[in-house]
């Protein structure tokens, strides 16, 4: 069989991988301060494969590989939702939530309160203010734009906000959490608060589609090639060429 059928498989492999990647930012779309992932292409010889140099020249292969993905950070458009405990970040800033890890991070702003008035993120998980767990009690509440959390009156405490020395730095945990341990961490100066609204979800629908549509037709223009090819190296074999 014609070596080269291994590139057309590793091009077959990065398109199914970045069939997977559309599909995953499409099921996310709805999901609010949900960050958009990007695969990056890269070329590798066979030799970085491998590991073989003991090849001549007209032996080298090149696959082509999704080397990784790269999370679009790009602002979402804020929804207008009526609820007193959204809030939706302007700026490069993230909120701190104690997760079961540690300290993470998370652009979603669809907050609510537990059943202790603690502001919590839909899966439980606590939103730190600058002294700690914010707990409220039952009645109106106000959250300004710099953090600031009030009720009858008084000063509750002020969500805690921060902001990274290199976002390309940050790994997804799931949960729509970030780590920010390699990041570079900073205090929030270019973000603020809109209280009753959610930062949609970054992921362009009508892109992610024709994204879609192009993986599907290059993984079937591939599958086709590796047909054919197939077909001439059996062809070959047959006749004894």
């Amino acid at each position: 069989m014609d070596k080269s059928i291994y590139g057309a498989l590793s091009g077959a492999m990065a398109q199914e991988k970045r069939l997977y990647v559309i599909t995953n930012n499409l099921s996310n779309q709805d999901t609010p301060g949900f960050k958009a992932e990007r695969p990056c292409f890269s070329s590798v010889l066979t030799d970085e494969v491998v590991g073989s140099s003991a090849r001549t020249p007209d032996e080298d292969l090149v696959f082509g590989a999704i080397s990784a993905t790269k999370t679009d950070f790009s602002q979402g458009s804020a929804k207008y939702t009526g609820r007193r405990t959204d809030i939706c970040l302007n700026g490069p800033g993230f909120l701190v939530v104690d997760a079961p890890d540690g300290e993470r991070y998370t652009r979603a702003g669809n907050l609510r309160l537990d059943a202790s008035g603690t502001l919590v993120t839909p899966d439980g998980y606590n939103v730190k203010g600058e002294s700690g767990e914010i707990r409220l009690f039952e009645g109106p509440f106000n959250i300004a734009p710099d953090g600031t959390v009030s009720q009858g009156g008084a000063v509750v405490d002020t969500i805690k906000m921060v902001e990274f020395e290199d976002n390309d730095k940050l790994k997804k945990e799931g949960k729509n959490l970030f780590n920010g341990d390699e990041a570079g961490l900073k205090d929030a100066e270019n973000t603020y608060i809109m209280q009753e609204y959610v930062e949609s979800s970054n992921v362009d629908p009508v892109r992610s589609l024709v994204e879609m549509i192009s993986a599907n037709r290059g993984f079937q223009v591939i599958q086709k090639g590796i047909k054919d090819s197939y077909e001439v190296s059996r062809k070959v074999a047959n006749f004894g060429i």
